[in-house]
């Protein structure tokens, strides 16, 4: 019980370090953050979404490109619509604003 709430609390600091990152244009660091919670879910099709877009945002856009791409595919392996239609979204405006 201890070793699962460890994990949530770790998840959830590391997810608002990300965002925090991310949200002061620091993408380079966002991208370190967004990674290590991939490493704890490494199949959470949202975080690869915010791990994708922060990835391109620092320049690195064909890792953003496998990264969303890798989303995608889990996304519609699950038939999850919503999340499938984030992920298009994502992918077309980085496609859009990078090449």
């Amino acid at each position: 019980m201890l070793k699962n709430h460890f994990f949530f609390c770790l998840k959830v600091i590391l997810h608002n370090l990300a965002s925090c990152h991310a949200f002061y244009k620091d993408y380079i660091n966002a991208s370190i953050y967004f990674k290590k919670l991939l490493n704890l879910e490494p199949e959470n099709v949202q975080v690869m979404g915010s791990y994708g877009r922060v990835l391109a945002m620092a320049g690195e856009v064909e890792d953003s490109k496998k990264v969303l791409e890798d989303a995608l595919h889990l996304a519609e392996d699950r038939n999850e619509e919503q999340l499938i239609e984030q992920v298009c979204m994502l992918s077309i405006y980085i496609y859009i604003i990078y090449g």
